[in-house]
């Protein structure tokens, strides 16, 4: 068993087996009580988790299996880069050279899955807040005002019932949808300090210092006529640190592809000379 963690093949075997499981997640969303508890995890911290969970027993087993192929994937990894670790000292041809850059490809891969635990477990992630026009309200340390909204698709989709929802029956065409030209103008305050302004759109948030802001949806209450905006915010400090790692393992990668494919000219040059 010892041996399996330090193979190539138990990288495979956890590899597939995340695969699977995320297949089987994007299937278990379209049974709409499952995708309600998805979303619903996409703002819980981790510490929420189980109260959220413990009626749900299909969700715990799948997140059961994510997270046992991800650790098994981890420990794969720190089994092979301690095999890998005294190839760092070895100087030599070709040969060492190309297990040095395996070593340095596995140490960041840990660190990568590391950050991706370490992003579950602390960043603060906070449900959706209704705003209108020339309203302010507090999110977290900060207070974010909304100075105007732009909504150009037919308002028949955002527009409430007495209930204060829209009809289930009622879906937004993707094509009607302009993630363009739907947006709201805000303003970033902190303890009355005006921070930032900007523009939020679908899938594009407003950033400041760790914290995103982003526009979830539009809605007209009832028996109103102003457009107001769901909002909700999350505190992200990893998220450079994530991509300056990123662009270091795919720059390490490239450079072991690039070094492997010039040994292999090399050596069949070499070959076709002698």
């Amino acid at each position: 068993m010892k041996e399996f963690f330090f193979s190539l093949r138990a990288a495979y075997c956890f590899l597939a087996g995340l695969v699977l499981v995320f297949f089987a997640g994007s299937l278990l969303t379209g049974i709409t009580s499952i995708d309600r508890v998805f979303r619903r995890m996409n703002v819980l911290s981790f510490a929420d988790l189980p109260a959220h969970l413990s009626s749900h027993p299909l969700v715990i087993f799948w997140i059961f299996l994510l997270f046992f192929f991800g650790a098994g994937l981890f420990v794969n990894t720190l089994c092979c880069t301690y095999r890998q670790l005294p190839y760092l000292k070895k100087k030599g041809g070709a040969g060492a050279r190309q297990r040095r850059g395996m070593t340095y490809i596995h140490l960041v891969v840990i660190l990568v899955i590391a950050c991706h635990a370490i992003d579950i477990v602390l960043v603060e992630r906070h449900l959706s807040k209704k705003i209108l026009p020339m309203q302010t309200i507090a999110m977290g340390d900060y207070q974010l005002r909304l100075d105007g909204v732009d909504y150009i698709t037919d308002r028949t989709f955002i527009t409430e019932n007495a209930g204060g929802r829209v009809r289930k029956t009622v879906t937004i065409p993707k094509a009607s949808f302009s993630t363009e030209g739907n947006r709201a103008e805000v303003s970033l305050y902190r303890d009355g300090l005006l921070l930032k302004r900007g523009t939020l759109r679908m899938f594009s948030p407003l950033y400041y210092k760790g914290t995103f802001f982003f526009l979830d949806g539009f809605f007209i209450g009832h028996g109103q006529s102003s457009v107001g905006v769901l909002l909700h915010y999350a505190f992200n400090p990893l998220v450079r640190p994530f991509f300056l790692i990123y662009i270091l393992l795919f720059t390490l990668l490239f450079r072991q592809f690039y070094q492997n494919r010039y040994r292999s000219c090399r050596e069949t040059c070499e070959d076709c000379e002698a």
